[in-house]
């Protein structure tokens, strides 16, 4: 027999024992609450996730009859946004009715959530085991790791914070449609060069009133600044000091000079999202 042929008996022998422990799923007519069994000794899929991409993945998991948990803690990303911005068929809805609606799609296929953390993940050969916060240990063949991105928010302005997903924003694509032809502020401090310029009049799809907040004197040229001027764009090159909400919604933003502005929002981008660092302990790579 070749090494080919060996191997391919190997493989199919791998997948009989595969099929010989799966276990049947909960029919759709007699669906049962998430989390009430406890899981088998060994899963064949366990994903970390709180959110869209987690659910997402969990009912695929599911559908492909395999025996999985999902396990999540903590606010998913945009939970401070009051609505979420092109979700197909639930284009602006709050993300907490999504998820509360991801969650009901899940319901009939019996597929666990446990509400914890993963504290720790480490990989055995053929399989993972994880640690949860709550002292469960969830063993599994795959993980998939849909925990998503973080958005690295710098300390000042003062109130950036506590406007993010309220009236300060990242990206008009899911928060702009709303406010076409408005007045909008864009926080770029350091804007330099012509990628910079692309930049500032990349937000003009929305509105021609864009102003830049700087946060000092920019590094451009007179050729530069001669092509925002001619598009309209206004810059204030003086460091942002506060950002407040506004009464009837947008920010107020307050400037070190004492200039106080209102804008519909204010476009931030911080150190940029970034995708959650994994700690040390999980030994998996």
């Amino acid at each position: 027999m070749s090494p080919h042929d060996q191997a391919n008996l190997d493989l199919i022998a791998l997948l009989t024992a595969h099929l010989n422990v799966q276990t049947p799923h909960a029919s759709p007519e007699t669906p049962e609450e998430p989390g009430v069994h406890a899981a088998p000794a060994l899963l064949d899929v366990l994903i970390v996730g709180v959110g869209f991409a987690g659910l997402s993945a969990a009912l695929y998991t599911a559908r492909g009859l395999k025996r999985g948990v999902l396990v999540t803690s903590g606010p998913s990303r945009n939970a401070p946004s009051p609505h979420a911005g092109g979700v197909f068929a639930h284009d602006r809805q709050s993300p907490a009715a999504i998820l509360a609606e991801a969650r009901d799609d899940l319901r009939p296929y019996n597929f666990p959530v446990i509400e914890a953390e993963v504290t720790a993940l480490t990989g055995h050969g053929d399989h993972f085991t994880a640690v949860l916060s709550d002292g469960q240990e969830v063993r599994a063949r795959k993980v998939i790791l849909a925990t998503g991105v973080r958005d690295v928010l710098p300390e000042t302005p003062a109130g950036l914070r506590e406007q993010w997903g309220r009236g300060v924003h990242h990206c008009p694509y899911c928060y702009g449609w709303e406010l076409r032809g408005g007045q909008i502020a864009v926080y770029l401090p350091g804007l330099s060069g012509l990628s910079g310029v692309q930049r500032v009049l990349y937000h003009q799809k929305i509105t021609r009133d864009v102003l830049v907040c700087t946060d000092g004197v920019a590094a451009l040229t007179a050729e530069h600044r001669a092509v925002l001027s001619a598009q309209g764009v206004t810059l204030i090159e003086e460091p942002l000091v506060r950002v407040d909400g506004g009464a009837g919604g947008g920010v107020t933003l307050t400037f070190a000079s004492g200039l106080a502005v209102d804008r519909d929002v204010l476009y931030a981008h911080g150190a940029g999202p970034c995708v959650r660092s994994w700690p040390r302990r999980w030994a998996v790579w």
